[in-house]
């Protein structure tokens, strides 16, 4: 999560499930089967801090390290120039209490900025007789090497992201694959 908040990805965190959804909170303040935003991540003191917002504007964890935990000492507070301690929805939590109280993390990186990525974009077609697909119980004898491939050649050590996205009706995109790489 740190590298994804170093690089500049907007992130989020979805709270468990419960069966009433939203409506049902944690014993510790968390609003269930819910999405937030995770706005910081800061290691104050040895501490692995996250602040958290409910976009609702109300509703908070009620533990280590909320508005009004006694953990907050003045240094630590401005340390992660935090001094606000009213329920609007904006938190504190502990990494080892957010694995508790959450189950998804959600990245968004935003590709427009040709400053910070290098692009390269085809557009292909999936027909004709190279289009065996994956093997599975209707097609067992799918061979994969009847599938389109295409070969990428890196030169350095670097990070990359490969997306793979099916056109939908009305040009409409919709990424259907994602994958990450480092070398």
């Amino acid at each position: 999560m740190l590298s994804y908040h170093k690089e500049g990805a907007m992130l989020g965190a979805g709270s468990n499930s419960h069966e009433d959804g939203d409506s049902a909170t944690s014993p510790m303040g968390v609003v269930q089967g819910h999405a937030f935003s995770i706005l910081r991540l800061v290691d104050a003191d040895g501490n692995k801090l996250m602040q958290i917002r409910n976009p609702w504007g109300r509703g908070e964890w009620i533990g280590d390290w909320s508005d009004d935990s006694d953990k907050w000492t003045k240094r630590l507070r401005n340390l992660v120039d935090w001094h606000e301690t009213k329920d609007d929805g904006i938190f504190w939590i502990e990494l080892n209490d957010y694995v508790t109280e959450f189950d998804s993390i959600y990245v968004c990186r935003d590709f427009s900025d040709r400053k910070l990525w290098h692009c390269l974009e085809i557009d292909d077609k999936w027909e004709g007789s190279y289009t065996e697909g994956l093997p599975n119980k209707a097609n067992p004898k799918a061979k994969m090497e009847l599938n389109p491939q295409y070969g990428l050649t890196v030169s350095k050590p670097c990070h990359g992201i490969i997306v793979l996205r099916l056109k939908e009706k009305e040009n409409r995109t919709s990424a259907k694959q994602y994958g990450y790489f480092n070398m």
